[in-house]
């Protein structure tokens, strides 16, 4: 029988003297340490639908984070740089042309551990392994309207539900009659009715529906109300009919990952250079609370939760010391699961 134990993890940062301490919730352990040094890398992707135009990746938020936006070339290819210094999860590939937009959901880029690994070509340029069109559009609409709808949102998602999300779309897509495929129906005619040199209002604004809870759909109303676009057997000047069908459509899919649950692998790592930025891009300051010394050390702080359904009282009291601080240390010397010393 498999056996799961759900931890509750606190991390502290813990001087010599015992005294003075810093809690760290959620700073990622993949910088470099001379993040000055590290080179940018590169997302890279192709769609068969534009043949001009631009590329950008959004944050959850609807912000840019892309260092240089890319230019869609005549054979669909784009180029989106980017800093190695940023770890990305659940990312929006944002392509425009005209007032037509195209929409995919990047899941996971992680930050370059080394220099020499930010200069490694094969680490340098990531390839979107689909082709970014009305699918990874029509499903990408569905994921964050739904997320709204279930008060969350990409940010609060791990990008393991979302790549599931996706593939159980994509199945529902192939299915006639789905309610998935009747929205990738509504979503090809919208974008097949746009215009590459029209630079008025765009189909899809999801910058503004990221941006703005009150903002209703990602189909711009705007759009609809200034073009012929008959995508419904209602009124074609309303997001109303698209709505309606974007939300039948949430019964089809699901936010859950698929996991071995043969395996529980926890890894629990801290960084305290400095020079690291957040989410955000704001620099983060490890010594805002405490005194940087040498010889400190990082504990962190063990047990197992008292509502989890497994209780192993030996385990709880001999390996994780029952939440008890400055016991469990962890290490930078290459030693203990520590990848690189220093």
């Amino acid at each position: 029988m498999v056996r799961k134990i759900l931890l509750l993890c606190s991390l502290l940062f813990i001087f010599s003297c015992g005294v003075e301490s810093l809690l760290f919730n959620g700073i990622s352990s993949n910088t470099p340490k001379d993040p000055g040094s590290v080179e940018n890398r590169y997302i890279a992707g192709i769609t068969p639908v534009f043949k001009s135009g631009s590329a950008d990746l959004l944050s959850s938020s609807g912000e840019s984070i892309a260092i240089k936006s890319g230019s869609i070339d005549s054979e669909g290819k784009f180029i989106i740089e980017l800093s190695s210094k940023i770890d990305l999860s659940n990312a929006i590939v944002y392509l425009k042309s005209g007032n037509r937009v195209l929409l995919y959901i990047f899941p996971k880029l992680n930050r370059a551990k080394t220099i020499e690994e930010s200069r490694d070509e094969a680490f340098k340029v990531k390839q979107i392994e689909v082709p970014v069109d009305e699918r990874s559009t029509a499903a990408t609409i569905m994921v964050v309207e739904k997320l709204r709808k279930i008060g969350s949102g990409l940010s609060a998602m791990s990008y393991c539900a979302v790549k599931g999300a996706n593939s159980q779309i994509s199945s529902k897509f192939d299915t006639a009659g789905s309610e998935s495929n009747k929205v990738l129906t509504m979503v090809s005619k919208i974008i097949g009715s746009g215009n590459e040199s029209d630079s008025g209002s765009i189909m899809f604004d999801i910058v503004g529906y990221l941006k703005d809870s009150n903002v209703r759909s990602i189909l711009s109303e705007e759009f609809l109300k200034n073009n012929n676009v008959p995508y419904s057997d209602g009124d074609n000047k309303s997001v109303s009919p698209f709505e309606e069908q974007v939300e039948k459509s949430f019964s089809e899919f699901d936010f859950v990952a698929k996991y071995d649950e043969t395996k529980l692998t926890t890894v629990i790592t801290a960084n305290i250079n400095e020079g690291l930025v957040d989410s955000n891009g704001n620099t983060i300051n490890p010594y805002k609370w405490a005194t940087k010394k040498d010889g400190a050390k990082v504990y962190i702080a063990l047990g197992i939760h008292k509502e989890s359904p497994i209780q192993d009282e030996k385990l709880n009291q001999e390996v994780f010391h029952n939440w008890k601080p400055n016991t469990v240390q962890m290490y930078d010397d290459g030693t203990h699961g520590d990848e690189v010393a220093g």
